[in-house]
């Protein structure tokens, strides 16, 4: 699947459409384990933001504001201290391209007003928590660390 989506290998059906027009096609079990597989146990944005807290708050990280406004924009997680946004990021919200396109140019505006983007996804959080909140310290200024 990964394969697939770099050499753009999809059309204007989705995999979810194609399954439902051909249920008894081979594959398409192998192809329903592996997207359920991308989202496992992926919550709702809002539940996400509170995870994301709670994971902050639980590993001794400062506690973000939520849910906040940042130059105009919308954030999902804000240090403002530091100077850090952490973006919550799941397929079911980011994965189109347009989303992908809207969330370079929003970025970038925010790194033009000098703030730092970390986008952080449902995975990450679930399955390195240990990785992602050592890098959160670094990036928070919490940990030093001389460039290696």
């Amino acid at each position: 699947m990964n394969e697939a989506e770099i050499r753009r290998l999809d059309s204007a059906l989705s995999l979810t459409d194609l399954m439902t027009r051909y249920p008894r096609r081979c594959g398409v079990a192998a192809i329903k384990t592996a997207l359920a597989k991308l989202e496992e146990g992926a919550p709702n944005q809002n539940d996400f933001e509170a995870l994301f807290v709670a994971f902050a708050r639980d590993r001794g990280l400062p506690e973000p504001d939520a849910n906040v406004l940042v130059e105009g924009r919308q954030c999902d997680c804000v240090w403002r201290r530091q100077g850090v946004i952490v973006e919550l990021d799941s397929r079911a919200f980011h994965g189109t391209d347009q989303a992908f396109e809207h969330d370079r140019v929003r970025d970038r505006a925010l790194a033009a007003a000098g703030w730092r983007t970390v986008r952080v996804t449902w995975r990450q959080l679930r399955i390195e928590p240990e990785v992602l909140a050592a890098d959160l310290r670094r990036i928070l200024g919490l940990d030093f660390v001389t460039p290696g």
